[in-house]
């Protein structure tokens, strides 16, 4: 894929995911922003505002495939999970 097609707000994220030799992106998306949210808790709908000059990003993404016959692979997926507990995210 071209870098040109990619959402620029994370263009250079993936080209440096795509250096890494054992890490291929295959699908990104920065994410939508809004100035809403509607998040259930406790079965209520409760709509969040963001605070002013502040956005929320809504459905960002990113799928990559991994090579596990690099040494490197395993540390970097655990990092990644680190990351995943730390900011809440799928």
């Amino acid at each position: 894929m071209e870098l040109a097609q990619i959402d620029n707000e994370i263009r250079e994220l993936v080209a440096v995911l795509n250096c890494i030799p054992y890490v291929s992106t295959i699908e990104s998306c920065s994410g939508h922003l809004e100035d809403k949210l509607n998040v259930y808790y406790k079965e209520k709908n409760i709509e969040v505002k963001s605070d002013k000059g502040m956005k929320f990003i809504k459905y960002g993404a990113m799928l990559f495939n991994t090579d596990s016959k690099y040494e490197s692979c395993t540390k970097f997926l655990n990092e990644v999970e680190d990351l995943k507990k730390k900011y809440d995210f799928a």
